[in-house]
């Protein structure tokens, strides 16, 4: 009867030994499995953009307004009232302008009722000009204006400025004090 334990034991043993050994053979696919390696590739990309410069040179300026005449009052794009934006640019720009449709008061009786005096700005009241007098162009404020090639190319690459007038148009009962509204002219790069 020892003998039958010695073979039970030794079958306990094997069984161990098998359960071990297909553990260890599965453990060792499983790191085989992990082990594996994967790659994959992405771009690095960059899209350099040319020099692009602004400056806001001068307000627009209508100066005094007399309340009696309640007709509209004008600054035309070369007068010298106008608003002034120099540019810098080697590259093809559009151009668009944020209008005000009004200004407010900001002093005096205006500031205090808190009056406000209507803006416009025709399709004429901006104007690109390089410096050569022959090379201004009228644009219309109130649309992109592209700077490219085959349109308004004499102006790219290098300086030029945009002026814009406007009209005012107060009432015979507009408010007496100081208005002010924001124009601002945003550039972007065209084609990109």
């Amino acid at each position: 009867m020892k003998r039958n334990k010695k073979i039970t034991l030794n079958n306990r043993t094997m069984k161990t030994f098998k359960i071990l050994f297909a553990v260890a053979i599965i453990a060792g696919f499983s790191t085989a499995t992990f082990a594996q390696e994967a790659t994959d590739e992405i771009t690095a990309s960059a899209n350099i953009l040319q020099f692009v410069s602004i400056d806001d040179t001068k307000d627009l300026e209508f100066g005094d307004v007399n309340i009696a005449d309640a007709s509209t009052h004008l600054v035309s794009n070369n007068d010298e009232g106008a608003g002034r934006f120099d540019v810098n640019t080697n590259t093809e720009l559009i151009l668009n302008f944020a209008l005000p449709a009004a200004l407010n008061g900001t002093s005096g009786l205006a500031a205090s009722t808190e009056a406000n005096l209507p803006i416009s700005f025709s399709a004429t009241d901006a104007r690109l000009s390089n410096g050569v007098e022959a090379d201004d162009v009228n644009v219309n404020p109130n649309e992109g204006i592209t700077i490219a090639s085959g349109t308004n190319s004499n102006f790219i690459p290098g300086e030029f400025s945009v002026f814009i007038g406007g009209g005012l148009a107060p009432d015979a009962n507009q408010a007496s004090g100081e208005y002010q509204g924001t124009i601002t002219l945003n550039i972007e790069y065209a084609g990109v």
